[in-house]
């Protein structure tokens, strides 16, 4: 394997050839799979997040989490705090906005950060660019979910890398601050 940078751009280019009704067919698969997951079945608090560039959708897994009473957080961007998010509680697509990525987000107007117990998410599912067989994920580059991962309010908290089959590799070969999932689910099933 080459560089992190470089496989980081070999699997974007896959994940962006990637025909938009492929998408939609995979993301809906990898979705019941984490729908059928039991750790998403008896979450009351889950975090999940806004796809991008056709990364797997979680729009079933929203409707499913506000249909069945479940509190919903999708990770904000912090003004001026460059690698730094915070997790708030989203009642429904209403009221997501676009952050300073392009991302929706939660509009802080309308969705007050979390903290303290307030903040347990039993579940979260986590986008990435890469994953590997023994649960480690490769991002963007920028270590965001890498640094809120690390928070006390995670210590218990069940990780799902959510991903297309063509993103697992055999070794990322991790740096000690990256955060080790619990699961990476693909279109084929779970990988624990």
């Amino acid at each position: 394997m080459g560089s992190k940078a470089d496989l980081r751009k070999t699997l974007l280019a896959r994940r962006a050839a990637l025909p938009e009704a492929e998408a939609a067919r995979l993301s809906l698969l990898i979705q019941e799979h984490i729908l059928n997951c039991p750790a998403w079945q008896n979450a009351s608090q889950v975090l999940i997040y806004s796809p991008i560039r056709k990364e797997a959708d979680t729009a079933l897994l929203l409707a499913d989490a506000l249909d069945k009473g479940k509190q919903v957080l999708f990770p904000r961007c912090v003004p001026g705090q460059a690698g730094i998010m915070e997790l708030a509680a989203c009642p429904g697509p209403a009221a997501m906005r676009p952050g300073p990525f392009g991302i929706l987000e939660p509009d802080p107007k309308l969705c007050p950060a979390l903290r303290g117990e307030d903040l347990h998410p039993d579940t979260a599912v986590l986008p990435g660019v890469g994953f590997d067989l023994h649960g480690y994920r490769l991002g963007y580059g920028a270590g965001y979910y890498d640094r809120i991962l690390t928070g006390p309010e995670f210590n218990q908290t069940y990780l799902v890398g959510a991903a297309y089959a063509f993103q697992i590799v055999d070794d990322l070969r991790p740096d000690p601050w990256d955060q080790r999932l619990d699961a990476i689910i693909t279109e084929n099933g779970i990988i624990y």
